[in-house]
């Protein structure tokens, strides 16, 4: 969802029922609307947050389910979908900020470092809980990585 206070786009992801969790028509979604406000001169800055009790509590993992262990090229877009929203932040040459908000869970941590500034409350819960799963944090390791490198 976006709003607009000012000269400020707020893009809230607002599947609340969800925790926010990812799903491939959310991404897409997501994609054309950070396009859409880094190509709005009017935007001078972004705040991305999420509805309810939740930032993002990363994939939904109902939608994963259903992709076939050796079915390589579904992960692969899979992955794809991923590198595509994580560019549509890093492309906005505005000053981005997440306000974030109860859970940031996997890929919504990662989502959430990919901005400029990270605002939250004192019970905000961060972390990659994938790794007990056994799933590594590859594309966590690399947006820390970039950023912490001065992209």
């Amino acid at each position: 969802m976006l709003t607009r206070e000012g000269p400020v786009a707020v893009v809230t992801l607002n599947r609340p029922d969800k925790l926010n969790a990812w799903t491939a028509a959310m991404r897409a979604r997501l994609i054309a609307v950070l396009g859409e406000v880094a190509k709005d001169p009017e935007v001078t800055a972004v705040v991305l947050t999420g509805a309810g009790r939740a930032f993002c509590a990363g994939q939904d993992l109902g939608e994963t389910s259903g992709i076939a262990p050796d079915d390589h090229a579904a992960a692969e877009a899979w992955i794809d979908s991923f590198d595509v929203l994580y560019r549509a932040v890093r492309d906005i040459d505005k000053p981005t900020v997440a306000a974030v908000n109860g859970v940031v869970a996997g890929s919504g941590f990662q989502f959430a470092l990919l901005a400029d500034l990270r605002i939250g409350h004192p019970d905000v819960r961060m972390g990659q809980p994938e790794l007990l799963s056994g799933i590594p944090s590859i594309t966590g390791i690399w947006a820390m990585w970039e950023r912490s490198s001065g992209w």
